[in-house]
């Protein structure tokens, strides 16, 4: 997407993976991808929340989690598709989380291990699906394969 004759940050990286796809684009937690590994990663994880999970731009994907570069992933990958990143602060109690929840709305709740148990016990997970975040880091290329990832409350973290 250009906007008079300049890049959004939409085009980051896409465009870095064309022109420097195997330098470091994030290294941290014993990460280490190249600007094509973060493109690809974005351009997967995007089909998922939007063919996988059914949302349309405009969307809110509300994160619950620690800083992780997943995170970074997910950005890009709601920027990509027109989704709205809502990241959710973790040091709020669960009827703090479940009121901000309620005023936002989002169409999906992501939670890394360290918050998964907290984000499936809130209000919101008693009529959506709780995804885990770290499953983003080992899921497969074609997004398609692991669209049904995600817990209720009663269902044990996967």
């Amino acid at each position: 997407m250009k906007t008079s004759g300049h890049r959004s940050i939409v085009d980051y990286p896409a465009r870095f993976a064309e022109y420097h796809p195997s330098k470091s684009a994030l290294v941290s937690d014993g990460v280490d991808w190249s600007y094509d590994e973060l493109n690809r990663r974005v351009h997967r994880t995007a089909l998922w929340l939007t063919e996988g999970l059914g949302l349309e731009r405009g969307d809110r994907v509300a994160v619950l989690a620690m800083n992780h570069p997943v995170l970074f992933e997910l950005l890009f990958a709601c920027i990509r598709s027109g989704l709205v990143l809502a990241p959710l602060n973790y040091r709020l109690a669960p009827r703090e989380l479940d009121a901000v929840l309620a005023l936002s709305g989002p169409g999906v709740l992501l939670a890394d291990e360290t918050f998964h148990g907290v984000a499936c016990s809130l209000d919101y997970s008693q009529r959506h699906l709780v995804h885990s975040l770290e499953q983003l880091l080992e899921a497969p290329e074609d997004a398609r394969q692991f669209t049904g990832m995600g817990a209720q409350a009663e269902e044990p973290v996967v």
